[in-house]
């Protein structure tokens, strides 16, 4: 019996940060002494909070306040723009009820778009002012909603420039340091794996056979995510041209 292998450099940021959670978890449910892995085991939780600390300015880096209200402003935006619609389906003039109730349909489509994720937000709201403008810009004018979809433009690409300021300026640094941290956890994890399997060679897995098991089948989770992963991606990617 031995611990299996996992390409922790394979895994994204969020999935490395929680298998090393998992393996702390796990460390903790069961006696160090008898795993005899101190010292490996105390590098690695060292080297596991800088990671977790990196992996925090990552995600700060893209939730700051002023990317938070900028896009509080787009969903009061888009808000007022469904409120809008919205009420012209009781206007007492059917010219305006049939506009509004064709305009409904894409909107219907689209969904709450405030309630969306930020880039989800941003794509989408992309989409749905260019299938207005494309094929119901006279409906637009007939309720008079068109300087309303073009504020909803404004804000939406007032948060799109701001988003990737921090993307470019914040993240770029963060995810260079979190590139060598994790580097750093692997190596770590490396070393307690490394002395788990010789320990087991010696002297047999009655000590570490049920530790063993549970973190295979934790590295057989992470490892069926990487493969369906791959197979993804590889439907995804264009077959190559054909030799002559």
């Amino acid at each position: 019996m031995e611990i299996e292998t996992l390409h922790l450099n394979d895994l994204h940021n969020e999935e490395h940060v929680q298998f090393g959670t998992d393996l702390v978890a796990l460390v903790q449910a069961n006696e160090l002494d008898k795993l005899n892995i101190g010292p490996a085991y105390n590098l690695f939780l060292a080297e596991f909070e800088n990671e977790q600390a990196a992996f925090k300015k990552i995600v700060k880096s893209a939730i700051t306040d002023d990317l938070a209200t900028a896009d509080l402003q787009r969903d009061f935006t888009f808000r007022g723009l469904s409120d809008e619609v919205n009420s012209k389906l009781r206007h007492f003039d059917p010219n305006f009820r049939a506009a509004a109730k064709r305009l409904k349909v894409v909107f219907d489509t689209y969904g709450n778009l405030a309630r969306k994720a930020y880039d989800k937000e941003t794509a989408d709201i992309t989409k749905l002012i260019s299938a207005l403008r494309e094929s119901y810009s006279t409906d637009m004018e007939t309720i008079g909603i068109t300087n309303w979809v073009a504020q909803l433009e404004t804000d939406n690409n007032a948060f799109s420039g701001l988003a990737f300021s921090r993307y470019s300026e914040s993240e770029s640094k963060s995810q260079i340091a979190m590139k060598e941290v994790r580097q750093n956890v692997d190596e770590a994890f490396r070393k307690i794996t490394k002395r788990i399997n010789a320990l087991v060679e010696i002297n047999g897995d009655a000590d570490h056979a049920s530790f063993i098991l549970a973190l295979n089948l934790r590295i057989e989770h992470y490892n069926t995510i990487m493969a369906q992963r791959m197979g993804r991606n590889s439907k995804n990617t264009p077959p190559a041209p054909a030799q002559v």
